[in-house]
């Protein structure tokens, strides 16, 4: 279907590919699997010898390779042979056994990597992690980690060794090859704190990861990484004896329960207050708050971040005063009403109301605080009690006298744990109690997330196992409740959209749409798995998403669940991912490539969970989160901040890329025109940034690089804007509605004059402190700009040889700040080119005598509800048409004018660039000229600013008033 569908090497030579146009290439990165047996990767069945079914290759004639490994996975072979109950009970366990003991270890690990090491915080981390895990001993031992880097050579890494640990070449260059080959590896075990230190200083002077930890947590995280690897060598049926075991049904039961396990709310962080408090302070979730309440109304703080501000100001949020963290429900006591103290700390961020310091806390919320410390000090003299199974996931029974049939999940093993005097090892039985509790607790909540949810208000979250739906069936669920899922404007808010304000359109997408996929963040132990990556190393990075593909992507019951799951997700994969990964090539977010390329998966996520608007969000908080807000309201966006120069932004361009190539899902973004509005907001943000100024007096005497950063989120932008401008050929009356949107909204970019008066702009902003002075002029010229005069909109009246006077912008290239950058002139140029819905009887099937009339009247929202009204009356003859007269001409022709401008422009400094005009401004400029008519750039750039200019030509009424417009632009009037 696409390029990322491929074949391994072994299934490629089972299946017939005559006259196919094939090309192989090792994948020297990580990731990927085979997508043999995927219906949805091919356009037709490929009838692989090795996993089609025996009656479809028994057709075409064909003789199937089957290996004892591989024959549970053949439908129709013969294989009867099942577990016994006993068997899989055993699998059970140990499954949920070994994930518990990897998800509290890796609980544990640090999310990032200080530079500056001190005893006394080592050992206060030693201690927290050891509360967390059970093991409140003082440690003695500590280790020294030496983590991968893709900055430092080997023989960087050898040296510094040689000299921090006073060993061999051969042992130093041993290390360098672990690190290289797992990600990290123990430098040195050590009694003494101050010796690691010691090394550690030396490794960072030469800017080398390391971290020094409790030997015990090191030990435990090499062990979860054995057991990992272990797992997926399991689920990818490694073991060849396991084959002849079940005539290899066994394999089948691994990783059905793998993919069942993994799927399971991870309830330790519940019963296990230090293990709580240790995630808390770590990742901010009030865990405390989702033990008892709806899975689904839980979000944290991090996912709040990537709510637009205006999303904020526009959720209504109530808080209720008579719900205890502590225990979820209602006390006597109850904490304050809001807003002063809201339940917890998300309502907090979500209703807007700032936490407040303990030593401005009122004497009832003081009071609220002590008994919530006081439940929690009950709460961990509870963990320390171990005959209370209740209170912790690590407590276990007493032994005694039970019958059989009364022993709960966390005893099935009990026999085969105890000792000479008849009791069960606690260290044993801990981790089975704690795995088999989960597995009993969470039973009831996975069959709940895995159905179709039953509210009406919401569309279901995922399907049942062995009840993965129809293409049909889905598209008759969506067509039962289109408008479900959609955000509805209010009357005020489409008023304001209305009044002229087009960033009031996105408000229309509210917190709560966004919330819908968020909710549930942290329930289930794949979305710890999903969290933990940033905490992870290479060795194990690789090996979750390997147990991913060998397990949920393999299964069609769970594909769907892990794809909601990563969307869940997503805000704070992709901040981790653009801002703290260490190791952004091992990323889990990576792993997108296989959730969004299948047209299941990224329609249902669009379709029923708005995802493309959570993508959107991620990256427009990306860009435009360290330029101030008063730029951000002028209109500005500086292309020297990090968010720029971080080139990680690729992969979330290409995520949304990725959704937006399923047909389902261009057929939901023509239909949907609030995200219309949100789109052409986001890449509004990008229209006139970076500006150059013609140097006339003197040469630029330094060169910045600054226009890279420009064009690099240029290059992703215009890509999207003509992938997006596709999907609106579809249906005429939806490429109507977005032509006349964007048009508004392109208005509306223009009468800010950002690109004009950039430096302006700054300079009031710091001479009336809302900027700091720091901030440099965004303007590339070869002069002084701190007294360029702010510009203003002009208009003159120039004469014609035949009598006639044509009124036009008035500005001049060579003198004024000019951009190369105006993504909305493009998303609009793109929309212009689908020629086959832009006729005259097509604009009179909505309403419009012409397509003329249709772009004249773009600033008559009035007549959005005329187009509106004729959806239901297409073709119809009783239609009342509009056509312009002259005076709704001439009021338009201006602002028309005013945005065809902007293309003009680029046209003529493209042309004065190569005259020589612009010589002054050295080879920056230059370069910007080249790569605007590059290949990769130009059809997307260039190309649409000249087709923007013979739309227009094309429609106006009078075209010698735009060629007047060229020979003024061009200086060639006079």
């Amino acid at each position: 279907m696409d390029d990322t569908c491929v074949l391994c090497t072994r299934c490629f030579q089972a299946t017939d590919h005559v006259g196919h146009d094939t090309s192989f290439s090792v994948n020297s990165g990580t990731g990927g699997c085979c997508d043999c047996g995927d219906p949805e990767a091919w356009k037709i069945p490929l009838r692989c010898r090795h996993h089609s079914s025996l009656d479809e290759l028994e057709e075409c004639g064909l003789e199937a390779i089957i290996s004892s490994a591989g024959a549970p996975f053949v439908p129709g072979y013969n294989n009867t042979s099942e577990c016994p109950a006993s068997v899989r009970r055993s699998i059970e366990l140990t499954i949920a056994v070994v994930l518990e003991f990897i998800l509290e270890t890796f609980a544990t690990s640090p999310v990032s990597l200080s530079a500056q090491f001190d005893e006394a915080t080592i050992m206060e981390d030693a201690q927290h992690a050891g509360l967390a895990i059970g093991d409140p001993e003082l440690q003695d031992r500590y280790a020294i980690v030496l983590w991968n880097d893709e900055v430092h050579s080997f023989q960087d890494v050898i040296d510094q060794c040689t000299e921090a640990l006073q060993c061999s070449h051969m042992e130093a260059k041993k290390m360098a090859e672990n690190v290289d080959a797992c990600g990290r590896d123990v430098l040195r075990v050590s009694t003494s704190i101050s010796e690691l230190i010691d090394i550690a200083t030396m490794m960072t002077n030469v800017s080398l990861s390391v971290s020094i930890r409790a030997a015990r947590d090191i030990f435990r995280e090499q062990l979860s990484a054995s057991l990992l690897i272990w797992l997926r060598d399991l689920a990818c049926c490694k073991f060849r004896p396991l084959a002849r075991v079940f005539n290899g049904k066994i394999n089948n039961e691994i990783r059905a329960e793998i993919s069942y396990q993994m799927c399971l709310r991870w309830v330790a962080p519940y019963r296990n207050a230090y293990l709580a408090d240790t995630l808390e302070r770590l990742y901010d979730h009030n865990l405390q708050e989702s033990e008892f309440g709806d899975d689904d109304d839980v979000m944290d703080e991090d996912d709040q971040d990537y709510y637009d501000e205006d999303d904020e100001e526009a959720e209504s949020v109530s808080v209720s005063g008579d719900q205890d963290i502590g225990n979820g429900g209602s006390t006597g006591s109850a904490m304050p009403a809001a807003p002063m103290y809201p339940t917890n700390q998300h309502n907090v961020i979500a209703a807007g109301y700032p936490i407040v310091p303990a030593a401005e806390m009122t004497s009832e919320g003081a009071g609220y605080m002590r008994r919530l410390r006081r439940r929690r000090s009950e709460s961990e003299d509870s963990l320390r009690h171990e005959g209370d199974e209740r209170a912790s996931p690590r407590g276990f029974m007493q032994a005694g006298h039970v019958d059989n049939d009364d022993i709960p999940p966390s005893m099935w093993l009990a026999d085969s744990g105890r000792r000479g005097d008849g009791r069960v090892p606690s260290t044993i039985h801990a981790a089975m109690g704690a795995a088999a509790e989960a597995v009993g607790a969470a039973r009831t909540s996975l069959v709940r997330l895995m159905q179709p949810n039953p509210a009406a208000n919401y569309p279901p979250h995922s399907v049942a196992p062995g009840a993965y739906p129809s293409a049909a069936a889905q598209t008759e669920s969506v067509a039962q409740a289109p408008m479900q899922d959609q955000p509805s404007p209010s009357a005020a808010e489409a008023d304001a959209a209305a009044a002229g304000d087009p960033d009031l359109a996105h408000d229309v997408v509210t917190a709560q749409t966004i919330e819908h996929v968020l909710r549930g963040c942290g329930q289930q132990r794949l979305d710890w798995f999903l969290i933990f990556d940033l905490q992870l190393w290479k060795e194990v990075r690789s090996g979750l998403r390997e147990l991913y593909m060998a397990t949920l992507m393999l299964d069609s019951r769970y594909k769907m669940k892990i794809a909601l799951t990563f969307a869940r997700n997503y805000p704070r994969l992709s901040r981790a991912f653009l801002t703290q990964d260490r190791a952004p090539e091992h990323s889990v977010l990576l792993f997108s490539v296989q959730l969004f390329t299948a047209p299941t998966l990224s329609a249902s996520l669009v379709e029923h969970h708005l995802f493309l608007y959570i993508i959107l969000n991620v990256l427009k908080r990306f860009f435009v989160q360290p330029t101030p807000e008063f730029l951000r309201q002028c209109g500005v966006i500086l292309c020297d901040t990090e968010s720029f120069r971080n080139r990680r932004y690729f992969h979330v361009f290409h995520d949304m890329r990725y959704l937006a190539g399923t047909p389902q899902v261009r057929n939901w973004v023509s239909t949907n025109h609030h995200f219309l509005a949100s789109y052409v907001g986001f890449i509004g943000l990008f229209q006139g940034m970076n500006p150059n100024c013609r140097a006339a007096l003197q040469h630029v005497e330094f060169e910045a690089d600054t226009w890279v950063n420009a064009f690099n989120v240029t290059l992703q932008v215009a890509k999207s804007c003509r992938q997006f401008a596709e999907c609106y050929g579809i249906s005429a009356r939806d490429l109507f509605f977005a032509m006349r949107d964007t048009l508004r909204r392109l208005h509306y970019a223009v009468r800010l004059m950002a690109e004009e008066n950039s430096s302006p702009i700054i300079r009031s902003g710091q001479m009336h402190g809302y900027l700091p002075q720091t901030i440099t002029n965004p303007v590339n010229s070869g002069g002084d700009m701190t007294d360029a005069p702010q510009l203003v909109f002009e208009m003159h009246v120039l004469p014609t040889l035949w009598g006639s006077q044509y009124e036009i912008v008035k500005y001049d290239v060579a003198s004024c700040p000019i951009s190369f950058h105006h993504p909305l002139h493009w998303f609009m140029a793109e929309l212009f080119q689908h020629v086959q819905h832009l006729t005259d009887k097509r604009a009179r099937d909505f309403g419009f005598a012409s397509v003329r009339d249709m772009v004249f009247s773009t600033f008559d929202t009035r007549l959005d509800r005329a187009l509106e009204a004729s959806a239901a009356a297409e073709g119809s003859s009783a239609l009342p048409l509009y056509a312009a007269n002259a005076a709704d001409i001439a009021a338009a022709q201006p602002e028309l004018l005013r945005i065809l401008d902007y293309p003009v422009r680029v046209c003529v400094v493209m042309a004065q660039i190569r005259a020589g005009l612009w010589v002054r401004n050295g080879y920056v400029i230059r370069l910007q000229s080249h790569h605007y008519r590059e290949v990769s750039l130009r059809e997307n750039t260039y190309d649409q600013d000249v087709v923007m200019i013979q739309f227009f030509l094309s429609i106006w009424p009078d075209t010698d008033h735009i060629l007047m417009t060229l020979v003024d632009r061009f200086g060639l009037y006079d």
